[in-house]
């Protein structure tokens, strides 16, 4: 059973459930924002719960991966206790399941004062915490479930082109042809893929990445997929730089890399795919100016 909406907005529900798994010293707690959860912070400690089904399995993983990584990494990674608890909703006993992590170090980058903070500084910090995670072993984390890019480029397939009318060789040559715009002979990486400016903290006087958060979009994929999710840092000149000072510390090809909207991910995508379907000439249930502003980004050139 998971919360509806006005259960997890109710406090006379709520500050029991809290009470139980943060502690009876709890005398107030803030709601924060989430798509796929409700998120409680209780002084140092966040609670979470799922709201369905498929966020529960992605919160799972996101807990493997994240405990995994705060005993590897040297930035600050969320370690979760989790589980379930008893309580009683709509007159019947339930059961929830939990995720409970502590604060980490510093502070989300949208609340620090960024004009006070040397760009290269954070950039840099930035870019040292990226070439560590893309570092990790995949063979490491094969067992904990993280998706993969190809998979994601497969179920894309099946919405954009008649794949029931080509051969497997064909949807082969499709993602080997989106693949090689995206660092030909680069090996995937863990990415982290949702780096916006509450997942990332950061030491609010010096600008230098302390930590991330929110594994929840973790996949395995092209680190140029990790270096264009970040297009939210455009309004801060920061992303031609970022893209650059990750080339010259890490050596990774990032390939012809576009930059696009975060809520646009999967529609730059299926633009790649449709130009590639048609250079073969396979048939498409969609036409390329269906996908809006997929020709509106720009192009990182290295």
């Amino acid at each position: 059973m998971y919360l509806t909406t006005s259960q997890a907005s109710d406090p006379i529900i709520m500050m029991p459930i809290l009470k139980q798994i943060v502690g009876p010293r709890l005398d107030n707690y803030q709601k924060l924002t989430s798509a796929n959860a409700f998120v409680y912070q209780v002084g140092e400690d966040y609670v979470k719960f799922p709201n369905m089904l498929c966020a529960e399995k992605a919160l799972r993983r996101e807990i493997e991966l994240s405990n995994f990584l705060s005993k590897r990494v040297s930035f600050s990674v969320p370690y979760f206790e989790y589980g379930q608890i008893t309580t009683c909703l709509n007159g019947e006993d339930c059961n929830l399941f939990f995720a409970k992590s502590k604060k980490i170090r510093g502070i989300p980058l949208y609340q620090a004062t960024m004009r006070a903070v040397p760009h290269t500084t954070f950039a840099t910090s930035l870019v040292d915490v990226l070439d560590e995670l893309h570092s990790i072993n995949i063979t490491d984390i094969s067992a904990l479930g993280v998706p993969s890019f190809k998979a994601r480029i497969g179920k894309l397939m099946g919405m954009v082109i008649q794949s029931d009318q080509i051969h497997l060789k064909t949807k082969k040559s499709i993602f080997n042809k989106i693949r090689s715009q995206l660092g030909a002979n680069e090996k995937d990486v863990l990415c982290h893929r949702d780096l916006h400016g509450a997942n990332i903290f950061v030491n609010p006087l010096s600008g230098v990445v302390t930590g991330l958060l929110d594994f929840g979009m973790a996949e395995v994929a092209p680190p140029a997929i990790e270096i264009a999710d970040m297009s939210v840092y455009a309004n801060m000149g920061l992303v031609s730089r970022i893209a650059e000072m990750y080339r010259m510390k890490t050596g990774r090809d990032l390939g012809n890399l576009y930059l696009y909207h975060a809520g646009d991910r999967d529609k730059w995508l299926q633009g790649l795919i449709v130009s590639c379907a048609k250079e073969l000439n396979v048939p498409v249930k969609i036409i390329s100016n269906q996908i809006s502003r997929v020709e509106k980004h720009g192009r990182v050139n290295g």
